[in-house]
């Protein structure tokens, strides 16, 4: 036994060293992906209350760290059937919003496991027409996805998640349904730059919208006050 260590004490020796070098790689591949799962971001995006016209947007974070969550964007399909329209629905309205104070309508920082009311569904459309400069009501659209985009501490590039809905009926019968079973997270790293582009036309878009407001966004705002 001792003549065959000493013979193969060189062989031994290598394969002892390859196998706690197996180990370690094994232990630092299990270390990097728990540290990957605790810095992966889970934005759930739900509708609160009955789904009808009078639902809310519900933001959950089911992430392990917190998210500050930057802008919320609506898109909803353009009156021809063709093409998309998208505008950022988490600015401060202006005037009365149901009868209330003016509220920011959803962004802050969510807390692991906390929750965010975003706002009514007919307020978030509220902001759409607005930034459209026409009329757009949740009753007169086939379907619509709100958007997320978030930040983390732990990452330089945004997180964001999305959501689509369908719009069945119209008045009481109006209903309000997810087309998945949980918001889709927007992890490739080209979607998300391509988004951030996104969000910075856009806010420079509304910027020059908004300032000054349009006769139609007054008429618009006025209607909805009655």
């Amino acid at each position: 036994m001792m003549s065959f260590l000493s013979e193969y004490s060189g062989l031994i020796e290598i394969g002892s060293s390859l196998l706690m070098a197996l180990i370690w790689i094994l232990y630092l591949q299990l270390f990097w992906n728990q540290l990957q799962r605790q810095r992966r971001t889970e934005l759930l995006i739900q509708i609160g209350g009955k789904p009808d016209s009078g639902a809310t947007i519900i933001v959950t974070n089911l992430g392990l760290e917190p998210v500050a969550l930057q802008e919320i964007l609506l898109t909803v399909p353009e009156a021809d059937g063709e093409g998309e329209h998208v505008a950022a629905v988490s600015q401060k309205g202006d005037g009365v919003v149901d009868g209330s104070k003016p509220q920011h309508l959803g962004t802050g920082t969510l807390n692991s496991g906390a929750s965010l009311d975003v706002g009514p569904v007919t307020q978030l459309f509220r902001r759409l027409s607005q930034m459209a400069d026409h009329e757009i009501t949740v009753e007169n659209v086939s379907w619509f996805r709100i958007t997320l985009v978030a930040i983390t501490a732990s990452n330089t590039e945004i997180a964001a998640a999305e959501r689509a809905f369908e719009v069945e009926g119209k008045g009481a019968s109006l209903r309000i349904l997810p087309t998945s079973i949980t918001a889709r997270q927007i992890r490739n790293r080209r979607e998300r730059r391509s988004l951030d582009r996104t969000v910075h036309t856009i806010m420079r878009r509304d910027s020059v919208t908004t300032s000054p407001r349009s006769r139609r966004t007054h008429e618009i705002e006025a209607r909805a006050a009655r």
